[in-house]
């Protein structure tokens, strides 16, 4: 309870403190908060213009980024190997050859079917032409009548238009040129449909089975141009089972790998794979050739790994898989052999001055300018030297680094 007599007598007096108390504190909070985070404005700044360029080496082995399976035509023998295993092939190569002698069997057997039911075709059809012949025939011979008959009828009407004809006569002359007449549509009608009609059951079964035959005997001539298998592309023959004269097992009997497409394949642990990006620039070298390079650059990054431990701090680790493509080809890169891969990773480190690098709870870090002020980067220390420089990683060429000058570098404990 308030004791104040001017209070009391003025409440709007009471309103008005008690807006100025909360003004101040609002005032007092804002100027603790600006406290924590002080104008950098006048801070001093270093912008990172020195950077060194990283490689990232791992062992490899060169693979055929294009491999060919070649197969056997089928359960047959093989009578010999052309090419071995190890020798390079060109595109077209005869490189195996098979018994077909079952094959070419079947072919002539083949034939002599199809000549059959081409010779019971031809009999249908020689019987066919005959029936169509005879409708023929006899359609010229009742043409022959209607002409006589229209002949006659043209005679008759005259003379009895002169009066001395017989009409009885007249009449029966129309009557027969019209039965003519009758029997001739009948008969072009079966000449028509002898020519149009579809094929007797048998003519069409037997047409069937010879169209059947000529596929067989064209899939049949397929598989004797297989006695014969060639290389499907210029390459290092690889045998996946024996090359020795023979039956030969089911599946692929050897594969071709491309000399001219190759990649590099290695395992690098998780913290070395996020360094890499495709399309980064990288030098192979053959082990115990150092004098023989070949360039290429980061061709794909595998989406996962797999978990290892780090036999040089006993940590698990992930190890990703990733292929460099080689840009060049050389005579001593071949399929198999074992390399060295030295990757250009870019700028992975920068020279900036000691003063700016500060150590803090064991963390030593920069303050980065950001658009609204500054922020604590991490980093990592590489090397010193005598120019009062330090080799950090996690500072970038064109960053902007700041100093308080109330806070002194202190050494790393």
């Amino acid at each position: 309870m308030f004791h104040n007599k001017h209070l009391r007598k003025y409440p709007a007096l009471l309103v008005y403190m008690c807006l100025i108390s909360i003004f101040g504190i609002f005032s007092l909070s804002t100027s603790a908060f600006a406290e924590s985070k002080p104008d950098s404005s006048k801070w001093e700044r270093h912008r990172v213009e020195n950077t060194q360029e990283g490689t990232l080496q791992f062992r490899g082995i060169v693979e055929s980024a294009n491999t060919v399976n070649v197969s056997g035509p089928g359960p047959y023998d093989l009578i010999e190997s052309v090419k071995r295993d190890g020798a390079a092939v060109k595109k077209g190569e005869v490189i195996l050859r098979w018994d077909m002698k079952q094959v070419e069997i079947k072919l002539a057997q083949q034939k002599e079917l199809l000549a059959h039911y081409q010779n019971q075709l031809g009999r249908l059809e020689d019987k066919r032409t005959q029936e169509r012949m005879q409708h023929l025939i006899k359609l010229n011979d009742i043409q022959t009548q209607i002409e006589e008959a229209e002949s006659a009828l043209e005679v008759e009407k005259g003379v009895v238009a002169l009066g001395s004809g017989n009409k009885q006569r007249l009449k029966k002359l129309s009557e027969r040129l019209k039965r003519l007449q009758n029997i001739e549509r009948l008969l072009k009608k079966a000449v028509k449909d002898s020519e149009t009609q579809r094929e007797p059951a048998s003519a069409g079964e037997i047409q069937a089975k010879i169209l059947q035959v000529k596929h067989s005997i064209e899939d049949t001539k397929l598989l004797l141009n297989k006695a014969e298998t060639k290389a499907p592309i210029d390459g290092i023959i690889q045998a996946l089972q024996p090359l020795s004269p023979g039956p030969m097992k089911a599946g692929s009997v050897l594969r071709i790998l491309d000399r001219k497409d190759l990649l590099v394949s290695g395992m690098v642990w998780q913290n070395e794979f996020v360094l890499l990006q495709e399309g980064q620039k990288a030098t192979v070298r053959p082990d115990y050739m150092p004098d023989q390079a070949c360039q290429g650059h980061v061709s794909i990054k595998a989406p996962y790994g797999v978990l290892e431990t780090d036999p040089a701090t006993g940590v698990k680790l992930s190890r990703f898989k990733v292929f460099i493509k080689l840009d060049t080809s050389s005579s001593v890169m071949l399929p198999g052999m074992s390399v060295l891969a030295i990757v250009n990773i870019g700028d992975w480190a920068a020279l900036v001055p000691q003063n700016f690098v500060l150590f803090e709870n064991q963390i030593t870090f920069v303050y980065k300018k950001t658009a609204d002020g500054y922020r604590k980067a991490i980093i990592k220390l590489l090397a010193s030297n005598k120019d009062g420089m330090q080799l950090v990683q996690g500072v970038s060429k064109g960053d902007i680094l700041l100093r308080p000058p109330a806070i002194s570098s202190k050494k790393k404990p």
